[in-house]
């Protein structure tokens, strides 16, 4: 279970060896990569289901100062057989085919986070037990989460719905946050901060700031901060360190890789011409 951010990037390595692994975020920005293939950027709230070939290493690329929530859950055919003893023929036929750890085997599927296990993932988040009771009801709402994901692979999509309605209460606390975003890119509000401000629980405030902007909070985060470092870079003469620590970047060097990825340029690149013409 992660609910951080890092201070620099960070390269992780994973080995998943013979298990698959679900993934259920509720905000990340990174880069995943697989071997030899195409590495993949997430940035979708969204569960994903990973199984690759045992040897493969997997090497994931997180960005500095980027919110990170989410819940990875990896496990055996060992712990879904004990866990889910008796499925019916076409069941057990799809969940053989995706859990499959065959050579050259690859699967990377992703699907929509729906209310339900948007729910249980912040309910994982937020334990708030003893020690003494911690674990056992970690593990049983784990159980739950994975019975949830994989229940709705084998149903009909009309089961799960994709889309939350929100009434126009539900509408103005969520463009409050959203103001109150832009008023603090230089350090904004944690996101229990913000739902405490809004009046508003923290599953519903994700789904629907997606709903209205179309986008996770981590990705408007930091498209809105790279957009006004831009302003800033062809419209004042406040130095490159003096515009990361304006847009809520704790590093120059954090601001520089972000901008080039968005643009193509570096921030001291696009001042130079901006100073030519």
């Amino acid at each position: 279970m992660v609910n951080c951010s890092f201070f620099s990037p960070r390269l992780f390595q994973v080995d998943d060896g013979d298990r698959v692994r679900l993934n259920f975020s509720l905000d990340l920005d990174m880069t995943i990569n697989f071997g030899e293939k195409s590495p993949l950027n997430l940035t979708e709230v969204a569960w994903r289901l990973i199984n690759h070939q045992a040897s493969t290493l997997v090497h994931e690329n997180i960005p500095a100062n980027t919110p990170l929530v989410w819940v990875t859950i990896s496990f055996s055919k060992r712990y879904l057989t004990n866990l889910i003893p008796t499925l019916n023929q076409s069941e057990e036929k799809t969940l053989a085919e995706l859990l499959d750890k065959s050579p050259q085997k690859f699967i990377f599927k992703e699907f929509s986070l729906d209310h339900n296990l948007n729910l249980m993932v912040t309910n994982l988040l937020s334990i708030n037990l003893s020690e003494s009771f911690y674990l056992s009801y970690a593990k049983a709402k784990t159980d739950e989460l994975v019975c949830t994901a994989l229940d709705q692979i084998l149903q009909p999509p009309s089961k799960y719905p994709l889309a939350i309605k929100f009434g126009q209460r539900d509408e103005a606390a969520i463009k409050l946050a959203h103001k109150i975003i832009l008023n603090n890119l230089a350090q904004v509000p944690s996101t229990r901060e913000i739902c405490t401000m809004i009046g508003m629980n923290r599953n519903k405030f994700y789904y629907g700031f997606k709903h209205l902007f179309k986008k996770s909070l981590n990705r408007y985060i930091k498209d809105e901060r790279l957009t006004r470092a831009h302003s800033l870079i062809t419209t004042t003469e406040l130095s490159i360190i003096e515009i990361a620590t304006e847009v809520g970047f704790a590093h120059q060097s954090s601001l520089s890789s972000a901008f080039k990825s968005e643009f193509g340029i570096s921030p001291m690149q696009l001042r130079k011409s901006s100073e030519i013409k």
